[in-house]
């Protein structure tokens, strides 16, 4: 047997093989990426959520303390780092700040 007969080991991958693989995961990511985009907005939702009783919780305590209630647009509330540390919250959806009912202390709005 010559060295033209003898058969190499085949390196790498072919056209073909590549082709199958990159289709086999563009398939895949179709159907992945938007379940994971989904998750961000609606962890956004939640996290309003959260952020509205937290807010409704600190002006009922605030209520309880100073003997009225906030302000409607939480700026009294919002300055003092006792009820809010990180500063007053704005809502995770959207940026928007939150506003509150001063009769009820509910906070306005935000019904994502």
């Amino acid at each position: 047997m010559n060295h033209y007969e003898r058969r190499r080991p085949r390196r790498g991958v072919s056209l073909a093989e590549l082709i199958a693989i990159v289709t086999i995961l563009g398939i895949l990511a179709m159907l992945i990426v938007p379940r994971f985009s989904n998750h961000a907005s609606d962890a956004k939702k939640k996290g309003c959520s959260a952020v509205k009783g937290n807010i409704e919780v600190q002006c009922q305590l605030w209520l309880r303390q100073k003997g009225t209630a906030p302000q409607s647009n939480l700026s009294d509330i919002g300055a003092n780092t006792n009820y809010f540390p990180d500063g007053q919250p704005n809502c995770p959806v959207d940026g928007t700040a939150y506003t509150v009912n001063t009769t009820t202390l509910r906070v306005n709005g935000h019904t994502h």
